[in-house]
């Protein structure tokens, strides 16, 4: 989950997350949440464990955020459902 303005090293940490934690061999699937913090509370997870390397590198170089983003921050009624 991803937030905050819309630039590049969003897409490039994305892709090193999945790529560590894909490798790392700890986790069955690897999820994205659409929007940040706003996909996570609308449940608008992406298995992105399958995403093909092709893909990946273009996602790495793309300016944006390939997942989406937003401002939104945690609130202290969130964290129940955190």
């Amino acid at each position: 989950m991803q937030s905050g303005g819309c630039t590049n090293v969003l897409n490039s940490s994305l892709v090193g997350i999945i790529d560590e934690a894909s490798q790392s061999g700890a986790f069955d699937h690897v999820y994205g949440a659409s929007l940040g913090l706003e996909g996570f509370f609308e449940d608008q997870v992406i298995d992105v464990s399958n995403v093909p390397r092709q893909t990946l590198n273009r996602i790495a170089s793309a300016p944006g955020a390939a997942l989406g983003s937003t401002r939104r921050r945690l609130t202290e009624d969130d964290l129940p459902v955190v």
